[in-house]
């Protein structure tokens, strides 16, 4: 009998690919129908001459904004070096916790995106004073809502862990960084949502020579000298980051 053995990594990506362009096409098609009919846009419209103003307004906020984007992920990975060399039950805890404390930070995610649109909007309308006043409601929601999120996940983070593997050392580790994690999460949305909101006021170059300031200088060198080099471990890595958090 024929057994279909699945297509591994492959078959993931290729959905993942698949994804991407269902959503493309349905957002064009969004955009070519409109909720509002007042609102339409031709597809037509998008092949017409670009305005070089407007590009080169778009080009100053995106080319500094790619920039921080490319070097720090590239910080990231150097960071995932460092954890390689410590053990692969630190790896696979790192791993874990890191998918654990990503489905805590969604909400807040989320915020960051809408602190970008909003203010972004304010300005544009010339209403600064709302702009403010609605940034520091986001803020101040970001900071409450992932910390009363991550407290209630903190004393769950075995039973979590638990979902991942039944190795109890993985375990250890991603329960002592899911505590870390709720420890400095007061830090999360000043550190991620108030830049946000400087990237909706045109304001892209400033957070982005913080951003590498805070990625090179306290994740990478900070998280090297405390996790390889004073023997802390993948704690110390961790610390390395949080550091990075308190200085953005």
């Amino acid at each position: 009998m024929f057994s279909w053995q699945g297509l591994g990594f492959i078959g993931a990506g290729l959905g993942l690919t698949i994804s991407r362009y269902i959503g493309a096409a349905a957002v064009i098609y969004v955009l070519m129908t409109g909720f509002n009919p007042a609102l339409k846009i031709s597809l037509k419209s998008y092949f017409s001459r670009m305005n070089s103003g407007i590009l080169m307004e778009v080009l100053g906020i995106g080319i500094p904004a790619s920039i921080e984007s490319v070097l720090f992920n590239g910080g990231k990975l150097l960071t995932q070096v460092f954890v390689a060399g410590i053990g692969t039950n630190v790896i696979a805890g790192n791993f874990i916790a890191f998918s654990i404390v990503s489905l805590i930070n969604l909400p807040g995610n989320a915020l960051v995106s809408a602190s970008t649109i909003i203010v972004g909007t304010r300005l544009g309308k010339r209403q600064i004073g709302q702009a403010e006043r609605q940034l520091k409601h986001i803020f101040w929601l970001a900071t409450l809502g992932l910390c009363a999120l991550a407290l209630l996940s903190a004393p769950f983070a075995g039973l979590l862990a638990a979902f991942y593997t039944n190795e109890e050392d993985v375990i250890s580790v991603v329960k002592m960084l899911v505590w870390l994690n709720a420890a400095f999460m007061p830090l999360w949305a000043a550190s991620w949502v108030l830049p946000a909101g400087l990237k909706g006021a045109r304001d892209a170059r400033y957070t982005m020579w913080v951003s590498l300031l805070g990625m090179w200088g306290c994740r990478i060198v900070a998280g090297y000298a405390l996790g390889i080099m004073l023997g802390m471990g993948v704690a110390g890595i961790w610390l390395g980051m949080f550091l990075d958090w308190l200085v953005r």
